[in-house]
């Protein structure tokens, strides 16, 4: 792995999460979850790019810092 562990593991998932993300902000589908308190779906207020880091165990924070240091190297 190179120096940006996270950023080769968002760029090796692009296509599919892509496919996800594209079909999910396109649909008219709603992502809910059960809350077994109340018995009722509510829906998943996450939004899409947090939705699919944790799909696809991405570290925003990993993400944040990575590009910190990035910016930090072409200074």
């Amino acid at each position: 792995m190179g120096d940006y562990p996270e950023h080769e593991k968002m760029a090796a998932l692009r296509t599919e999460s892509e496919a996800i993300g594209d079909f999910l902000a396109d649909s008219r589908y709603s992502l809910c979850d059960y809350d077994t308190r109340t018995g009722r779906w509510r829906p998943i207020r996450l939004p899409l790019d947090a939705l699919l880091a944790e799909h696809f165990s991405v570290d925003l924070a990993k993400i944040e810092d990575e590009k910190a240091a990035m910016l930090r190297s072409l200074r």
